[in-house]
């Protein structure tokens, strides 16, 4: 089980106490909530970031989805096959909630077929699983394969752009339009840094067994094999996605992800000059991430936190813990740092359920307050017999 995140919840949006169990403050890209959250001040590196030479960028560490560092990262810009993000998530999301399966046959119209730009080379009048299609879609960065999808899901171009643009709504996307699903230059059609990072973190966080897509180098359609255009997928096995983009309007654009360990950044540049700048923009912040912050593990989830005393119980102690791992991103090297202090109750009394929350975990950095973590009993804890029930009530009036 992946380590979560945990951090401080005050000036943020509502989170349930028992939803965020142990962590607080999952930006919820999958509850549809979300408030951008800066790396706090006490944990931000003293060492200055890369400067991409491009109109905009954006370095997100996924877990946290804090912005680590960025530049007019909410200016609206043209996202050419960026776009292609979003038609990945919903087609990901048809497949996993059932609306189709990946051998279901998509009729490829002539409207798809006559697709400019990039293509997979589809063929008229024909029927293609859409499993190929978002190979398609993916790897190759098919605009026909992009217009099959939509009109299948869609039911037409302008249906499903009407999809996205809900979807983006939903995952905060708030400077963000869709008109198309292939971005082709048009009109109206628009995205940010920042929110291309958040639907890069959307599709990592909801997809995981799906994401490894974006990091097949190459993919062959009617005998015709293309490479994937993310140049960063040569570079470093680290480096697993996700998309390029060029149209004159956009310039040249990159959403690129690594994972080393436990940790994962996210680096954006949109509007570069070249091919190379973009690779190097996207590749300068992510190192630039993974040497100034690492992921510090706190405890293992199901795993004893602190032993109480346990009156009028079968047992006479409960263990507790957190059904979460939890760990904290943290500047690199500061890890003794952390302090964790403990508010646990005076008395614990039986039953227990192992979703009881009955005390919680502090935990701060050099005087700050990070977050905190709820602990649960690690089993349930029935009542037991009459006899020790009513020792246990003296016992607990008496001391």
């Amino acid at each position: 089980m992946p380590l979560f995140q945990i951090y401080k919840t005050s000036n943020l949006f509502n989170v349930p106490r028992y939803l965020a169990q142990a962590f607080m403050l999952m930006l919820a890209l999958m509850s549809g909530a979300f408030a951008q959250t800066a790396v706090p001040e006490f944990l931000r590196s003293s060492s200055s970031p890369p400067q991409p030479e491009a109109r905009s960028w954006a370095l997100l560490e996924s877990e946290t989805g804090w912005l680590i560092a960025s530049k007019n990262e909410h200016d609206r810009v043209d996202p050419a096959s960026i776009t292609k993000l979003m038609t990945s998530y919903l087609a990901f999301e048809a497949l996993s909630n059932g609306k189709v399966k990946s051998e279901d046959k998509v009729y490829i119209s002539k409207q798809a077929w006559k697709a400019p730009g990039s293509r997979m080379f589809l063929d008229v009048d024909t029927s293609v699983s859409m499993g190929e299609l978002i190979k398609g879609l993916i790897i190759q960065s098919g605009n026909d394969a992009a217009l099959a999808i939509a009109e299948y899901l869609g039911g037409s171009v302008s249906g499903f752009a009407n999809l996205m643009n809900d979807k983006a709504a939903e995952l905060g996307m708030v400077n963000t339009h869709y008109m198309n699903a292939s971005g082709l230059p048009t009109s109206n059609h628009y995205t940010t840094a920042y929110d291309t990072a958040l639907l890069s973190r959307a599709i990592i966080q909801n997809f995981s067994d799906l994401y490894v897509l974006f990091s097949v180098r190459e993919y062959t359609y009617n005998d015709i094999k293309q490479p994937n255009r993310n140049g960063l997928l040569w570079r470093d096995d680290s480096f697993d996605g996700l998309k390029t983009g060029h149209t004159k309007a956009a310039g040249y654009c990159l959403a690129g992800s690594a994972l080393r360990g436990n940790t994962r950044f996210i680096g954006v540049v949109m509007g570069a000059q070249s091919k190379k700048a973009r690779e190097q923009g996207v590749q300068a912040l992510i190192e630039y991430g993974f040497s100034q912050y690492e992921t510090v593990s706190v405890f293992e989830a199901n795993t004893t936190v602190k032993t109480l005393d346990l009156f009028k119980g079968e047992h006479k102690t409960a263990a507790l813990g957190s059904p979460q791992a939890i760990s904290v991103l943290m500047p690199r090297g500061q890890a003794q740092a952390l302090e964790l202090s403990y508010e646990l109750p005076e008395k614990l009394v039986a039953p227990l359920q192992i979703d009881d929350e009955i005390g919680q975990v502090n935990l701060s950095f050099k005087g700050n307050t990070i977050g905190f973590v709820p602990l649960m009993p690690l089993q349930n804890q029935a009542l037991g017999p009459i006899w020790s029930q009513l020792l246990d009530a003296i016992k607990i009036k008496l001391f």
